[in-house]
């Protein structure tokens, strides 16, 4: 088994651990450095479910109802194009209605406007973690700007948009404690 085999094995014991795993941002850093990798945190079989990261430039594995999200996913801190900020994003690509930039080819800063309305849902897949996170911006409409996840088929959390707070643009992380439904079906909407 070589060491980057080791270190990733180690690495998805640890995410189960949030204490175990902050004490090891010094060594993570410090490997991260040395065999110059990106990220000691980012494992592509660590995500809720291939894609779930948007990160390959299509919407494989998720839905669009309506037309909010036929233009997506968008590629770059498209906001900051527009002068409104950085949204803080985290890697190449995320999902967002207002935008459409689907390629780093389309001019930046183009988008769609608040017209198109829909929704985005997620396959179905398996809680295997205590916690899911992920980055959330938008609007402050909270009922119909919003994250949730479903078990079994039933709203179990639900997480709102923060234009209203944050400025617009920017997004915030979002952190869910899933413990409690570790095993079971669920999707994101």
């Amino acid at each position: 088994m070589s060491a980057g085999d080791a270190l990733r094995r180690g690495l998805r014991r640890l995410a189960e651990d949030r204490e175990a795993a902050w004490r090891l941002v010094g060594i993570g850093v410090t490997l991260a450095i040395f065999f110059g990798l990106l990220s000691a945190f980012y494992l592509p079989d660590d995500l809720l479910f291939p894609n779930s990261d948007f990160e390959n430039g299509s919407l494989q594995n998720w839905i669009p109802a309506e037309k909010a999200f036929l233009n997506q996913p968008t590629f770059g801190d498209n906001s900051y194009y527009r002068n409104r900020g950085s949204s803080h994003l985290v890697g190449n690509y995320y999902a967002a209605s207002f935008e459409n930039r689907p390629t780093e080819y389309q001019a930046k800063g183009s988008a769609q406007g608040e017209e198109p309305v829909g929704r985005l849902v997620s396959v179905p897949f398996k809680i295997r973690r205590r916690h899911i996170t992920f980055l959330l911006g938008g609007g402050d409409d909270s009922q119909r700007e919003v994250v949730m996840l479903l078990v079994d088929g039933r709203v179990m959390l639900v997480a709102k948009g923060q234009g209203i707070y944050t400025g617009g643009e920017r997004m915030i992380r979002v952190d869910w404690d899933v413990s409690r439904w570790k095993g079971a079906d669920a999707q994101i909407i």
